[in-house]
């Protein structure tokens, strides 16, 4: 990939950004950015570098709507929302809500199926996977597993310890998570997973722990393009103004559907496959400086 000026941007190529980079036709003029959190904002040790948190502060002064764009729920990104100032319209739970982060009005939702819920109680039995159920307001799961303490730090809260049986009998769930370890577990729960009916699933890694593998489970309608489109009409923007951050396989829809779509280096291939854009690592603040160059004319 090669650095290079661009004003058209045509489909299909990608450009690497370094603090050498120029670009033709900037500062490009968006009304939305949309932001992954863990590989993407936050790096090692849940860490957000100031170049990146002075770079979303300038683009908010600019105008433009700042969300997320997450597998995590909306309850577990209030402490980066702060931190950073972000508080416009957002996607969670890998694209089944979207929730106005200052007020918390819902502005789209979509549950899981019943049918689907048996399906990952059942694998979940067999198997001996670590499962996770969601609400708008809480995550549950049946006991404190090593998968369960990890997870915990990435949610900024404990979860509800209860049988999910029958909370999934009674309670409409948003999400699902199941976590194994990279390599052979991957692919057998991928294998499993592709089983189970009227789900979609989307695959993150965890920012501190790369070993592990996040399943993010939510009902089949619920895909991030959708989301994409509603949070679209949302902001009342139009793809070609719009900005997405991302690392992960769960961020390509956003990462393809978006005119300025970035991906850091820390990411994997299939996100900087997607994107128009690679930046730096999260570490060293490529959020930030994708920012800078693009939309800031710096």
């Amino acid at each position: 990939m090669k650095v290079s000026h661009c004003t058209n941007i045509p489909p299909g190529t990608r450009y690497v950004i370094t603090e050498q980079s120029a670009f033709a036709g900037t500062p490009f003029s968006i009304g939305a950015a949309f932001f992954d959190i863990d590989g993407t904002l936050v790096g090692a040790h849940h860490h957000i570098s100031s170049r990146t948190k002075q770079a979303v502060s300038a683009l908010k002064g600019q105008g433009v709507a700042v969300g997320f764009a997450t597998g995590r729920a909306s309850f577990a990104t209030r402490e980066v929302g702060a931190e950073l100032g972000i508080d416009g319209p957002s996607m969670f739970f890998a694209g089944s809500l979207i929730q106005n982060v200052a007020t918390g009005k819902v502005l789209y939702r979509v549950d899981l199926g019943q049918d689907s819920v048996r399906g990952l109680l059942e694998l979940s039995a067999r198997r001996d996977y670590h499962l996770e159920f969601y609400t708008e307001s809480d995550f549950y799961a049946e006991r404190l597993s090593e998968e369960l303490v990890i997870h915990q730090q990435y949610c900024s809260r404990p979860a509800v310890i209860t049988p999910l049986q029958p909370l999934a009998s009674n309670t409409p769930l948003i999400k699902a998570v199941m976590m194994t370890t990279v390599g052979a577990g991957e692919a057998a729960l991928r294998s499993e997973l592709d089983q189970v009916r009227g789900i979609a699933v989307t695959y993150s890694y965890g920012a501190v722990h790369s070993d592990i593998v996040f399943a993010n489970i939510v009902d089949a309608r619920a895909t991030r393009e959708a989301a994409f489109e509603e949070l679209l009409r949302i902001t009342e923007c139009s793809a070609d103004r719009v900005a997405t951050f991302g690392d992960s396989e769960a961020d390509c829809a956003f990462l393809r559907a978006a005119r300025f779509g970035v991906a850091t280096a820390n990411g994997l291939d299939s996100a900087k496959e997607a994107a128009t854009f690679v930046t730096s690592s999260v570490d060293e603040g490529g959020v930030g400086l994708a920012i800078e160059k693009l939309f800031l004319g710096r």
